[in-house]
């Protein structure tokens, strides 16, 4: 049997990445449930191109609260239904909207 020796700041670097790493997947395994029907999510790319779109809208569309979305390792993506929904009430009104900021 062999033994190692790391210096405590090089495990607790390891640690904390082992954690981060645990968090992620713990909110990707949230954002999927097993045994649940499956929702269809969409990322920003597919979005735009559903809507006609270009990404910095989009991401006005996030800021304003018109479009929710889930981030997961850093990419965004969104629920289908409510893309779909934004589809069917349609957005032309969304770009003359003033900021209420």
């Amino acid at each position: 049997m062999e033994v190692l020796v790391i210096e405590k700041e090089v495990f607790q670097e390891a640690f904390n990445e082992l954690s981060a790493l645990t968090d992620s997947l713990q909110q990707f395994i949230s954002t999927y449930p097993i045994g649940k029907e499956k929702e269809k999510w969409l990322d920003a790319q597919e979005v735009c191109q559903l809507l006609g779109i270009n990404k910095r809208t989009l991401q006005n569309y996030k800021d304003k609260g018109i479009l929710a979305s889930s981030s997961i390792f850093r990419k965004n993506y969104f629920k289908f239904a409510e893309v779909q929904q934004l589809l069917s009430t349609g957005t032309s009104h969304l770009k003359h909207q003033p900021n209420a900021q």
